[in-house]
């Protein structure tokens, strides 16, 4: 069966023959251009879309029209991403924006530019300091004030509403944006000269939330234990490169810092599985350095996430405004780990030293280090000793602040990622060009193109891609292989609730191995002796009309060992493999009186006997989830059975659990009126009542004979808080119906769920 996927108009072309002049984005995003005056309206604005102008040879628009939903939280990315059309009208083109919105979407865009543009309205980070107050403090508020050349957020866009009527009307260019619904209609000089989706459709290719089976066949990516692969070496204004961002490895593991928008699916393609990234640095709130942090925060599992209190508040309140999730419901999405100077903060056997930059609002850098080795990072900042000196003698650097930023320590690490751009927002490249050749030698620039840096400087752009991953030898933390293990055990469900006694007979009866590609770790047919969990590499699961691929972290043989009966399948290395594997007798040891775990593989063997796998991966947002997320909750499903004209729940009782339609058909009753019958694969459940513990507001009924699966609530909520991404695709929803064509990835394989008894 084909991918049922509907066609994509290609970028650059123009649509329809009734829209002429509308050109479609790379990036998501259509330009319709006027035929009188030429005057380019652009809607929807997911990131990144002054780029493919640039790429198109086309000019940058200064007219936006917002979508109706600012935020797709089903792909977890802004589509009203108006901070870089903003700044390129305002720095290059020397003229305001203008967005054309609703009057409540200016009032979010307003709480966000004022977090991108000014910073939090009243700053003090004193409290963020070991020892307290000395003149090492910066004063951040009046830092990012002086370098700024704006005052006011007003300097840089113009705001025209659509009216109670649904129109907005650009007198002077003679033009009226008219909402029709699902489209807006543009008119110019009373005659309607083309239409534009009134929601953004964000390109299949570009925004997957996982990537396909078969890019599971690259070569596995070995971590170094200290090191850094950069995903993004360029700018917003950079159209040839992604904008900057990389991981931090320390001991195997990685720190993703300023995430580039999509770089799961980046790393995935690459061999790189996104277990191995757990954790994520945020240095500022600027577009092009945050805008693919909730994303990568909102994949499989929660995620930690590091940054100063002041740079989190600016964060959570950025992002509350354009998804119109609370603060406080954001903040329960991700562990929030605070940045403390003065202080290392460790992790993965590493050390990392964080500091306050100078940049137009609170930004951090930091210092690494592992092994005898250390890395150094700038963050967006102005280093340059002229400029410092001169904030120092207007008063705005205390004399201790001052001298710390002078300080040439940076310049001893064994490597350093140093910004560079246009002052005084960023380092001149004149700076770095003049360090001597052995600190050259170290140092790779990121944040500016290859154009920026003169010929013969010595400098060099640090490289993209995971191939050309910089690499430190060091030696490894006396504990490293432990760490690791744990790390791998913790991310396994039935291991999560593991008492410390526990985890310690794991670590003493876990048997490395290795495995070469093409390597039969398990015959099908066998008996099932082991169970065994990937720490590196690719694993074939397969019989003859299926196949799946395990990567790090996924765990396989476990259910002939609680069943006893023999391997339903296949197990063979696809590349290089290294595991760890547990003999049944081990198994069984560290599992006795573990109820909960017990409970779960025995409940998941019956789900794998029903076609559960295909009724989660036929919904609209179950089948997008992983491996690991549908496994999770394949064991967390009660079958009930259906007759037709019974209640599943009535409204004002409490809402104590979630359906997932197996066979026939059921519907919501709201307010004595019946919507539609939902079917196979359809999920009901009344979300907000559910997290809030409310009674429900509206009835369930079964229109016909069948069978549905229930979650119940305690279950549910836990799965949503390891789950974070899941969570926010079922926020303030009553139902998910089941994937249409023209949004599915790839077709459900009748036969995905024979794992039963492997």
């Amino acid at each position: 069966m084909a991918c049922c996927a509907t066609e994509e108009p290609t970028p650059g072309t123009s649509g329809s023959n009734v829209n002429v002049g509308l050109i479609y984005l790379q990036r998501g995003g259509v330009i319709l251009k006027t035929p009188k005056t030429g005057l380019a309206l652009q809607f929807g604005i997911p990131p990144e879309t002054i780029k493919d102008c640039m790429t198109l040879g086309i000019p940058v628009p200064s007219y936006y029209v917002f979508p109706k939903v600012l935020f797709d939280r089903q792909k977890f990315v802004n589509v009203a991403e108006a901070e870089f059309p903003a700044y390129y009208n305002f720095f290059v083109m020397k003229k305001p924006v203008t967005f054309i919105c609703t009057p409540a979407q200016e009032a979010s865009m307003r709480l966000v530019f004022q977090e991108t543009l000014l910073g939090p309205k009243d700053i003090d980070v004193r409290h963020e300091f070991a020892d307290g107050a000395d003149d090492t403090v910066p004063d951040v508020q009046r830092e990012c004030a002086y370098i700024r050349t704006f005052s006011s957020i007003d300097e840089l866009f113009n705001f025209v509403h659509f009216d109670a009527d649904g129109v907005a009307t650009l007198e002077a260019e003679g033009v009226r944006i008219v909402d029709r619904g699902d489209e807006f209609a543009v008119f110019e000089h009373g005659t309607e000269v083309g239409r534009a989706p009134s929601k953004v459709k964000l390109p299949t290719a570009l925004y997957q939330h996982s990537v396909l089976a078969g890019s599971a066949c690259q070569p596995p990516f070995e971590p170094p234990l200290l090191g850094v692969t950069i995903l993004g070496s360029g700018h917003g204004f950079d159209p040839s490169h992604r904008t900057s961002g990389f991981v931090l490895w320390i001991n195997k593991r990685g720190i993703m810092v300023d995430p580039p928008l999509n770089s799961r699916a980046l790393l995935q393609q690459n061999g790189v599985p996104s277990r191995l990234v757990d954790t994520v640095i945020v240095t500022h709130c600027h577009a092009d350095h945050d805008q693919g942090t909730l994303q990568k925060m909102l994949e499989e599992r929660q995620v930690t996430l590091i940054t100063t209190s002041t740079i989190m508040g600016s964060f959570l309140r950025k992002y509350s405004a354009l998804t119109g999730v609370s603060a406080d419901g954001l903040r329960r999405l991700f562990v929030f780990r605070p940045v403390v100077f003065n202080e290392p903060m460790r992790i993965n056997g590493g050390e990392i030293r964080f500091f306050y930059s100078i940049h137009t609002i609170p930004c951090i850098g930091f210092e690494v280090y592992y092994g005898g080795k250390s890395i150094y990072f700038s963050g967006d900042t102005c280093y340059d000793p002229a400029f410092i000196r001169s904030m120092h003698q207007a008063g705005v650097l205390r004399d201790g602040r001052a001298a710390w930023l002078l300080d040439e320590r940076w310049q001893q690490h064994s490597l350093i990622l140093h910004e560079a751009g246009v002052p005084p927002i960023h380092t001149p490249v004149s700076i770095l060009a003049a360090l001597n050749d052995d600190i050259k030698g170290r140092l790779w620039v990121i944040h500016t193109s290859h154009k920026a840096l003169p010929p013969g400087s010595g400098l060099k752009i640090a490289p993209e891609g995971v191939e050309n991953t910089l690499v430190l030898n060091v030696q490894p933390h006396v504990h490293s292989g432990a760490i690791e293990l744990l790390k791998v055990i913790d991310e396994i469900d039935m291991f999560r609730v593991f008492a410390l006694a526990q985890a310690r007979e794991l670590l003493q009866n876990a048997m490395p191995r290795h495995y070469a590609a093409g390597a039969t770790i398990i015959e099908k047919d066998s008996l099932g002796r082991e169970l065994y969990i990937i720490t590196a590499g690719v694993v074939v699961i397969s019989d003859a009309s299926w196949s799946k691929h395990f990567v790090v972290g996924d765990y396989f043989g476990e259910m002939s060992l609680v069943t006893g009966s023999r391997r339903s399948a296949q197990a063979k290395a696809k590349t290089d493999v290294d595991v760890v594997a547990f003999t049944k007798e081990d198994f069984f040891a560290v599992l006795r009186g573990n109820t909960d775990t017990i409970s779960f593989l025995l409940n998941l063997s019956q789900r794998r006997q029903e076609p559960s796998w295909q009724i989660l991966s036929s919904n609209a947002v179950l089948h997008w989830m992983t491996n690991a997320q549908k496994t999770r909750l394949q064991a967390l499903l009660r079958r009930r059975t259906l007759a037709a004209g019974d209640y599943v729940w009535r409204a004002g009782q409490p809402a104590s659990q979630a359906l997932l339609v197996g066979s026939g058909s059921v519907c919501i009753e709201e307010k004595a009126a019946e919507l539609e019958p939902f079917g196979p694969g359809s999920w009901l459940a009344e979300t907000s009542a559910l997290l809030d513990a409310r009674p429900l507001s509206m009835s369930v009924k079964a229109l016909t004979d069948g069978w549905a699966y229930t979650v119940e609530r305690e279950q549910l909520l836990a799965f949503f808080d390891d789950n974070p991404g899941v969570k926010l695709s079922f926020l303030d929803t009553n139902f998910i119906d089941v994937v249409k064509h023209d949004d599915a990835l790839l077709p459900v394989a009748a036969d995905d769920d024979q794992l039963v008894s492997f």
